[in-house]
């Protein structure tokens, strides 16, 4: 299955429909009306019913789809291939932002300054939603963090980073500093990457913080920074494919 769905009583990722092993799925979110849409690899966007996975629609092209949101508006913001399109479901209309903007590794809506930030290879820019204007974005981490894959900000306004080899970091509120958060378990070998390699970063409505990670399967942060780990090991199946997990949501039903 390229979908799988978390059961608290049993800590288990338990498989949801058939779906198809050659789909590599980069990116999940859910639309307005509970639809769900999953980037993929090379297989476009697939939205699909939350019910029993049957396709809605599919946009079909070959470009890497590696971050989907949803405004508070409903409308859905796309990442592929480093471009920007937006989906307004008003309108059922896919629209290509054509913004000068350098290629993008992560996106997220700031509701506060009612923008999109913009995470790029040559630093941090905003994109006004309404007029498309854009502007840089000063901020520290331009030099420390290589690949960014992921950014959120959580109900503290806080901006959490996810990165390819740097790890997680997270902000204060003022996202003026910056501070790596340690995602390995306690006694283990520092040597050990694998939780290095953070894809997606959720916040859920009960203040857990799930993390997709490269190799390392999830991590749940507690509101008190507790860790618990789901991931396949020599001593239990937890129920994932693997433990390279791309992307991670929580839909309107908490599932």
């Amino acid at each position: 299955p390229f979908v799988s769905v978390f059961s608290d009583s049993s800590s288990l990722f338990l498989a949801n429909g058939e779906g198809s092993s050659n789909i590599r799925v980069l990116s999940i979110n859910e639309g307005e009306s509970g639809e769900i849409w999953v980037g993929t690899q090379e297989r476009g966007i697939l939205v699909i019913s939350p019910d029993n996975q049957n396709k809605l629609f599919h946009f079909k092209y070959s470009r890497e789809v590696s971050q989907i949101i949803r405004d508070r508006f409903g409308n859905i913001w796309i990442v592929a291939n480093g471009k920007l399109q937006k989906y307004d479901p008003s309108e059922k209309r896919l629209t290509a932002i054509k913004a000068q903007i350098p290629f993008i590794s992560a996106i997220v809506e700031d509701k506060r300054a009612d923008k999109i930030l913009l995470a790029t290879h040559e630093g941090w820019f905003t994109l006004n939603s309404a007029d498309y204007s854009v502007n840089f974005f000063h901020n520290n981490l331009k030099d420390q963090l290589d690949l960014i894959t992921r950014i959120t900000i959580d109900h503290k306004n806080r901006l959490w980073i996810g990165s390819w080899e740097d790890g997680l970091h997270v902000s204060d509120t003022s996202w003026t500093e910056f501070s790596k958060m340690r995602l390995l378990p306690e006694h283990s070998d520092p040597a050990n990457k694998k939780y290095d390699l953070v894809h997606d970063i959720f916040h859920d409505q009960n203040g857990l913080v799930w993390i997709a990670t490269g190799y390392g399967g999830v991590v749940k942060l507690t509101p008190k920074q507790e860790f618990y780990f789901v991931a396949n090991t020599l001593l239990g199946d937890r129920g994932l494919p693997d433990n390279n997990i791309h992307a991670i949501t929580v839909d309107s039903q908490n599932t």
